[in-house]
């Protein structure tokens, strides 16, 4: 039981640097969200600032 608990300790690690690198890009990658929720057209700053 105890090698069981420690195998999948050791699988953890690459998943949580995984996990981390793939919302760490997936943050910087998309950019803004507020203008990727206007579209292609540029954002109205009063709704910008609502947002």
């Amino acid at each position: 039981m105890g090698r069981y608990v420690i195998r999948r300790l050791l699988q953890m690690i690459p998943v949580f640097f995984g996990t981390t690198l793939l919302i760490f890009l997936l943050v910087n990658v998309m950019g803004d969200p507020i203008a990727g929720l206007c579209g292609d057209r540029q954002c109205d700053p009063a709704t910008a600032a609502q947002l």
